[in-house]
């Protein structure tokens, strides 16, 4: 019997092989991507908070959700951001008047907002001037803080204040906070 010399064979590398290597390279930069997109999605996975026996959870990209009478409604931010803004307590009236001082105008956001969210409440928002000399328009009734219905007056200012006098409430905002904080109040959230 004859023993033959084991001669191992030379074993090719599994890289070697273009196609194989290829196939490698592809898989690593899905697997790549896959645990990325899995990453963000627990990162920015909705985070919810409870105020007022109302829930609000983020959407992802920033924004607040909170179901609100069948209706999903969007903030920029969730009331307990808005805990640090005080103001007078105050309730709406049927009719309230708006007194826009410049540079407010209907059109803007805030105001379309504002507007929107006291119709959907049954508030019936009209637009009126503080005094003649102020009023731009003849067919805008007159009023003051003394009338039996509340008077909201926007006004462009370096704080964020809501500030009550008589029946108006003074809101003095440089930023969409205070406006948040109006419409949580409008609503009967806080």
């Amino acid at each position: 019997m004859k023993i033959k010399k084991y001669i191992p064979k030379e074993k090719k590398s599994i890289l070697k092989n273009k196609k194989t290597y290829t196939y490698l390279i592809g898989l690593g930069i899905i697997l790549l991507m896959i645990s990325s997109a899995l990453t963000d999605y627990a990162d920015n996975e909705n985070e919810e908070i409870e105020y007022n026996n109302y829930l609000f959870f983020t959407d992802g990209s920033g924004s607040w959700l909170t179901n609100y009478e069948g209706q999903q409604l969007q903030f920029q931010y969730n009331p307990k951001e808005l805990e640090d803004i005080q103001f007078d307590q105050f309730s709406f009236t049927p009719r309230t008047y708006l007194i826009l001082n410049d540079p407010y105008n209907l059109n803007q956001f805030e105001i379309k907002r504002i507007t929107s969210l006291m119709r959907f409440k049954g508030i019936n928002p009209q637009l009126a001037c503080k005094s003649e000399t102020e009023c731009d328009n003849n067919e805008l009734p007159i009023i003051n803080c003394n009338d039996d219905t509340l008077v909201l007056e926007f006004k462009s200012s370096e704080n964020n204040t809501l500030t009550k006098e008589n029946n108006c409430i003074i809101v003095n905002h440089n930023n969409n906070r205070i406006i948040e904080k109006l419409s949580f109040k409008i609503l009967g959230i806080i």
